[in-house]
C-alpha cells in the first residue's frame, strides 16, 4: 500500500474526467455506510484510528511514526489527510486489527481517484469538489449510505469516461 502512494504522480495535470466523481462519490458512500454500522464520523477525512475508536497509545504512536515515514511529499492537504488515512487503516490491518478488517476496501475508490489524476478541493468548507462536480458535506452521510454500490473496476471507469466524451 505504501508503494501505491508513491506511484502516485502527485503533479499530474488531467482534466476532470467523469470517473473522478464516480470514484468520489464511491468514497463517500463507503464511508457513510461504515458511519452507519455505530461508528462516529463526522468528516470523510476523519482518521480509522478515530473512527475505529483505537486509544491504545503506544499503537497509535507507533502508527504515526511508520506512516509518517512512509508518506511522500503530497502538497495539497486533503490528498496528504486521505493517504495519510489509508496508510493508517493499512497499518492497523497488518497489526491485525479486527474491526479494521471489514473496511479493508474503503479507500479503494479515492485511491484509485488520485491514480487517474483526480484533484480534490473543499469550496468553502461545505463541498468536497473535483473538476465540476461537487458532493456537499451537509448530511453526506445519510444521502451517500442509502446510494446502490458502483463497479469502480478499470474497464468500467474506463467505459464511463469514453461514454462522456463522444
Amino acid at each position: 500500500m505504501v508503494k501505491r502512494v508513491h506511484e502516485i504522480d502527485w503533479n499530474i495535470a488531467r482534466d476532470p474526467k467523469q470517473s473522478h466523481s464516480v470514484l468520489l462519490a464511491e468514497y463517500l458512500r463507503r464511508m457513510a455506510v461504515f458511519a452507519n454500522t455505530g461508528f462516529a464520523i463526522q468528516s470523510p477525512l476523519e482518521s480509522p484510528l478515530k473512527i475505529l475508536n483505537i486509544e491504545n497509545n503506544d499503537l497509535l504512536v507507533e502508527v504515526s511514526t511508520v506512516v509518517e515515514e512512509s508518506l511522500p511529499n503530497i502538497n495539497n492537504p486533503i490528498h496528504y489527510k486521505i493517504c495519510r488515512n489509508y496508510l493508517e487503516l493499512a497499518y492497523i490491518i497488518e497489526k491485525g486489527f479486527s474491526k479494521a478488517l471489514k473496511v479493508a476496501n474503503m479507500y479503494e475508490p479515492i485511491i484509485k481517484f488520485f491514480e487517474r489524476g483526480g484533484k480534490l478541493r473543499f469550496d468553502s468548507d461545505k463541498a468536497l469538489s473535483c473538476g465540476s462536480a461537487a458532493f456537499v458535506l451537509n448530511n453526506w452521510i445519510n444521502f451517500h449510505s442509502d446510494r446502490l454500490e458502483t463497479d469502480i473496476s478499470d474497464p468500467n471507469l474506463e467505459r464511463i469516461d469514453l461514454d462522456n466524451n463522444q
